[in-house]
């Protein structure tokens, strides 16, 4: 299906009275030690199946114009087209290419900045923001309340929106506190400037019960085997001894195992031995895949059970890695105001603590005993204030069908 790019200037000279937005031809030229991203406009709207592209001067207007995608181009993936000779610089900048996967959105509009008050008072103050210390902190005061603090400070604290300006201190920029919005309370006693910010603020935490992270699966490298075997003897009355043995053996070098199974009965007057499953298998770790010379198991169908073949089979097999997660998880999403505890009860056992910075946080990846249970999710900050969040959760054995 046919797509069209369009744009839409800001400036109101710029626009129709129709209301109709403009098309836009994107590119990026190739030039042998850069890549530079074009976008350009006509008047009037027009599709891409309508007419070729080509490149137009760019529109004259100090306002950013945004651009976005309407509808898919001809072909799906990308076109390429010549760039005009009347295009300043044009000529020898090679084919345009538009893929439409790869736009991004436009970054954060800058900062305004403005110079800062000629008179602040430096400090040197102990910071805390929504309760959370930050250490011995510089900090700049104009008049009696009025604070200001380094933007690269701030910055690593929270995410500062780009609608808060910055005031230059020469090279340095601050960010006056009042232009945030954010509580701002100073004990002149003991130097503290307690400061809270909107919780949005802060990049959002992420916790799981079960981390992914784990040693690699790497196989022995050396020989080994291994013989197990049982021996029982029953007797009757008037009759020999019944003798029966049972053996399993197993041989292993690196990712190649050998096994075998044997049974003998020796019943009065009659002597058999049988062979049971007998196997040469090897292991991938890195793909999770098993492969199997011999005899083994079919996996059971909803018409039919479980099989015992003889050949080869080529299969992922998920246990070969203990550490993967297949069954459904339980996972919480919060806000804490302040320096929380976060406890996760299964029932009335707790089985995870986590203590959390300000901000969003996530708690996932619990898993529990299969069946239904109460999950409760209880908050705590450090003045004692508790919020409780219940909800049940059925931590299945395996992955839940859709639905």
């Amino acid at each position: 299906m046919p797509r069209r790019c369009s744009a839409s200037a800001p400036d109101a000279s710029l626009r129709r009275r129709s209301g109709s937005h403009a098309f836009a031809h994107f590119g990026v030229l190739a030039r042998p030690a850069s890549l530079v991203f074009a976008a350009a406009a006509a008047w009037p709207p027009v599709h891409a199946q309508d007419q070729p592209a080509r490149i137009e001067p760019p529109l004259a207007s100090a306002q950013p114009v945004f651009l976005r995608l309407d509808e898919r181009l001809s072909p799906a993936n990308s076109f390429s087209t010549e760039v005009p000779a009347d295009v300043p610089n044009g000529p020898g900048l090679g084919p345009l290419r538009l893929d439409p996967g790869r736009f991004r959105a436009p970054a954060d509009v800058p900062h305004e900045r403005h110079p800062a008050p000629a008179r602040l008072q430096e400090l040197i103050a102990v910071v805390r923001t929504n309760g959370e210390s930050r250490g011995e902190q510089r900090a700049f005061l104009a008049g009696d309340d009025d604070f200001y603090v380094p933007f690269e400070a701030l910055g690593a604290w929270v995410e500062l929106p780009a609608r808060v300006p910055l005031a230059m201190r020469g090279d340095e920029a601050l960010v006056r506190l009042r232009d945030t919005g954010a509580r701002v309370r100073f004990d002149e006693s003991l130097l503290e400037l307690a400061i809270d910010f909107p919780t949005e603020w802060y990049p959002e935490q992420v916790f799981t019960y079960r981390t992914g992270e784990h040693a690699d699966i790497t196989p022995s490298q050396a020989f080994g085997a291994l013989v197990n075997y049982s021996l029982s003897s029953a007797t009757s009355s008037g009759q020999r001894p019944q003798w029966n043995l049972a053996t399993d053996s197993v041989l292993s070098w690196r990712s190649w195992t050998l096994t075998n199974e044997l049974l003998h009965f020796d019943t009065a007057g009659e002597s058999s031995t049988r062979r049971g499953l007998t196997q040469l298998v090897h292991d991938d770790p890195r793909r999770l895949t098993r492969f199997i010379a011999g005899d083994f198991f079919a996996a059971p169908t909803d018409l039919t059970g479980g099989l015992v073949l003889g050949g080869l089979s080529y299969a992922r097999t998920f246990q070969i890695d203990p550490y993967l997660v297949r069954n459904p998880t339980a996972a919480y999403r919060g806000i804490a105001d302040a320096p929380s505890d976060v406890d996760f009860f299964v029932g009335n056992q707790r089985i995870y603590h986590q203590h959390v910075a300000p901000g969003p946080f996530e708690i996932g990846n619990v898993s529990y005993i299969t069946g239904q249970r109460d999950v409760r999710v209880v908050v705590r900050d450090a003045s004692g204030h508790e919020r409780t969040v219940t909800f049940p959760f059925y931590f299945a054995d395996g992955a839940s069908p859709r639905g």
